[in-house]
């Protein structure tokens, strides 16, 4: 795929829904804070965070933490989630190598859901060997709404008989920046990950490296965004395999696309 543009008259909306999240974002507290040492201790702050009625941050402690990891609730709250944390989490150093979920071929290595419009923000981990045989991907993200941000981290060597072998994510806002998203495989669409958002919603992925992905259709990453605004710019898009559409494939219609500055190999 080259890089190209293309242009419909529906900024006003996208841009009034992206300020109206992050203006909401910007004015909420986080409640309660968790800092987590072990599996356990995460998956304890997850379901707690889920049923709290409060928005929460989990900041995870430097390791390898092994397990299945579900956040599954029904509030309107907000999540953060960061890694590379030192001991008592005084201290943190941003290097996703260093915090790892571990899905131990069991399951989707961490799954976010929840049925309403809410900001979810996942920054400096890695998430790696999720196997998911009823479900999309290592990492599986799902709202009925708002913003998800993905930052700084690293999906790796997860598997899925479904869509997104590495990471599925729906949401109305959807923004990917400085991660790597390296040897997932997905059986159906989108190796590499699987994004979808309703009607007018905004997906954007910047300076991340999306390379080894194996699909069926579209190896790297597949953006389902009928109205949408789509935009990549600076990505390294590179060694993805598949019958079909091996880089990047965007379906957006009615929408935006634009596609500046990415390096691909091969070049489609």
């Amino acid at each position: 795929m080259t890089d190209l543009k293309s242009k419909v008259p529906r900024m006003f909306l996208t841009f009034s829904l992206v300020l109206s999240l992050m203006l909401g974002f910007t004015l909420s507290s986080f409640a309660n804070t968790f800092c987590v040492n072990t599996a356990t201790e995460l998956e304890t702050a997850l379901a707690r965070a889920a049923n709290n009625g409060e928005n929460d941050e989990i900041r995870i402690v430097q390791g390898t933490y092994v397990g299945n990891f579900v956040y599954s609730g029904s509030e309107n709250s907000n999540l953060i989630i960061k890694g590379g944390y030192g001991k008592n989490c005084s201290s943190r150093v941003i290097e996703p190598s260093n915090t790892v979920l571990d899905g131990n071929g069991m399951g989707a290595t961490l799954v976010l859901t929840v049925e309403q419009v809410v900001y979810w923000s996942v920054d400096g981990i890695t998430v790696q060997n999720g196997k998911a045989s009823n479900a999309h991907g290592g990492f599986y993200m799902r709202t009925s709404g708002g913003a998800v941000t993905v930052s700084n981290s690293i999906i790796e060597r997860n598997t899925t008989i479904n869509d997104g072998g590495g990471v599925y994510v729906k949401s109305g806002v959807v923004t990917f920046t400085n991660n790597t998203i390296t040897n997932n495989t997905a059986s159906s669409d989108g190796g590499g990950a699987y994004i979808e958002t309703p009607y007018y919603g905004v997906v954007t992925f910047t300076n991340n490296i999306i390379s080894g992905n194996t699909s069926f259709f579209c190896g790297g990453v597949y953006v389902h965004a009928p109205y949408g605004t789509v935009t990549f710019t600076n990505n390294a898009i590179t060694g993805n395999t598949s019958a079909t559409g091996k880089g990047v494939n965007v379906h957006a219609p009615y929408g935006t696309v634009i596609f500046t500055n990415n390096r691909w190999s091969p070049k489609l």
